[in-house]
């Protein structure tokens, strides 16, 4: 069972920082994929998730964001939570 208030910090920064500005729930947007649909395209382990989200893609508009949330890479971690949670059955 998660932690019901990282799940709830995780949520909150995915929506402050990726959600509202590119990974729409429930959309896909170009070269900007539904991160809820269950195909990950850079690898869906936790770890794989955790590395795209902190070093970002070249060429693409997916910055990284290692060392620049508040939390640092708790907040990565948690981050990936939320996705997982949402998507229970991946």
């Amino acid at each position: 069972m998660e932690d019901v208030e990282s799940l709830r910090r995780g949520e909150a920064v995915f929506t402050g920082t990726c959600g509202g500005y590119c990974h729409l729930e429930g959309t896909e947007n170009g070269d900007v994929p539904n991160l809820f649909d269950c195909q990950w395209r850079h690898g869906g382990s936790n770890r794989e998730v955790f590395t795209t989200i902190a070093n970002g893609l070249p060429d693409t508009p997916m910055v990284g964001f290692g060392g620049k949330l508040p939390e640092g890479d708790d907040d990565i971690w948690k981050i990936v939570a939320f996705l997982k949670s949402r998507a229970p059955n991946c």
